[in-house]
């Protein structure tokens, strides 16, 4: 299985080596792309959390569902561990 399936922030990692990589290691020209980074891990390490800890499986959301997580988490300012609004 790929990464980007396994991984919900592939694509922001990606994003972060090829700026130091287009800087020639000048990380300090990459500051944006650390952060959405980290925003992005915390993001699905804390939903994985949640679900852990609600013992909901798999505990992190398929591939499928993963756009709607973030957008329940836009609309509502929580982190959601399920997308059914009876689940807390």
């Amino acid at each position: 299985m790929s990464s980007q399936f396994q991984d919900p922030c592939y694509f922001e990692g990606k994003a972060s080596m090829k700026c130091v990589m287009d800087n020639v290691g000048d990380k300090s020209k990459c500051q944006q792309y650390f952060d959405s980074y980290k925003k992005c891990k915390k993001f699905w390490y804390d939903v994985y959390v949640g679900r852990r800890q609600a013992d909901l499986k798999p505990h992190l959301p398929p591939v499928p569902e993963r756009q709607a997580y973030l957008e329940k988490y836009v609309k509502t300012k929580k982190v959601p561990i399920s997308l059914d609004d009876d689940i807390k």
